[in-house]
């Protein structure tokens, strides 16, 4: 890489479906979405993305840091972590658990970035509920 060079980073936070058009019975896009009523009190039932009528949606999220040393060496790659979203919008830190990375340094990255996102919390029934949410970050070098 030349002193000239770029970096850019590319994070992906989104849900498998949670993009496009909607088809009948599928979640409503958060721009349409009622707003969900704080569960009274929160339910201690974890539900996947696919039980719930709104997915959890990046509210907030900090901009994800290309390790250092793999950036030097010129190297891309990706990893893929799972999460409890709360029915408040944070992701539950010791939920956070890393299905995929091409390196650990990628992986630790990730976690740290996805453990300061807030997020607009998933919906069932008219409540806010928590939901396991799998996401993928992609790290990307570029000129």
């Amino acid at each position: 890489m030349s002193c000239g060079s770029r970096l850019f980073v590319v994070i992906t936070l989104a849900l498998a479906g949670a993009c496009g058009p909607s088809a009948p019975g599928s979640p409503t896009p958060l721009s349409r979405a009622a707003p969900c009523i704080p569960s009274d009190p929160p339910d201690n039932v974890v539900y996947d993305s696919t039980q719930v009528e709104r997915r959890p949606r990046v509210l907030a999220a900090p901009d994800l840091r290309y390790p250092t040393e793999l950036r030097r060496l010129g190297i891309e790659g990706d990893a893929v972590l799972a999460v409890v979203i709360d029915a408040l919008g944070r992701p539950e830190p010791r939920s956070i658990v890393v299905r995929s990375a091409t390196s650990p340094a990628f992986a630790l990255e990730a976690r740290d970035a996805l453990r300061h996102t807030r997020f607009v919390p998933g919906c069932r029934d008219g409540h806010s509920v928590r939901v396991r949410a799998v996401f993928p970050f992609r790290f990307r070098l570029r000129d």
